[in-house]
């Protein structure tokens, strides 16, 4: 766990980096055959129709990184949220389906998206501050005359007394 702790801001770059290549990745794949005939198609994000999805995407990725950049965890929810909604309405609108001539897969883009978001989340969550925690007293007193003294002192820096 501290490993995570100590690169919780890389992780969340890479999760950046691999949901920005996903958007140019196969987003999903098409296939049919009807009489001997066959027939394959896969789409990105940056494919015809779908070029204002990827830019879309695309900004909101980037929108991500500048997030993660000036460390605002919880804020870079919002827009791993969005995506996450995106993926989910994209896979409800088409569906995976198999209905013997034709069949709809999702591709490595989808996945590689959903698995950015994952990594973006994990970097939310886990808190990476390493910093060693400040102790609250670093002084205390002599015993002799009660005069302050750093705690690491052997010596009364006021009586001279070992402490």
């Amino acid at each position: 766990m501290e490993v995570l702790k100590k690169y919780i801001k890389l992780i969340g770059f890479i999760g950046c980096a691999i949901m920005i290549v996903g958007n140019f990745l196969p987003f999903v794949t098409a296939k049919a055959s009807v009489l001997g005939v066959h027939a394959s198609e896969s789409q990105t994000l940056f494919t015809g129709e779908n070029v204002i999805l990827g830019i879309i995407a695309l900004v909101i990725e980037i929108v991500l990184i500048l997030m993660i950049r000036a460390d605002k965890k919880k804020l870079t929810l919002i827009p791993v949220g969005i995506m996450l909604v995106f993926l989910l309405i994209c896979k409800s609108s088409y569906a995976e389906a198999d209905v013997g001539f034709a069949s709809v897969k999702f591709g490595l883009g989808f996945y590689a998206i959903l698995v950015g978001s994952i990594m973006c989340i994990v970097y939310a969550f886990v808190n990476g501050n390493n910093e060693p925690k400040k102790v609250a007293n670093e002084t205390k007193f002599c015993p002799k005359c009660g005069a302050k003294v750093a705690k690491s002192a052997k010596f009364c820096n006021n009586c001279g007394e070992e402490c």
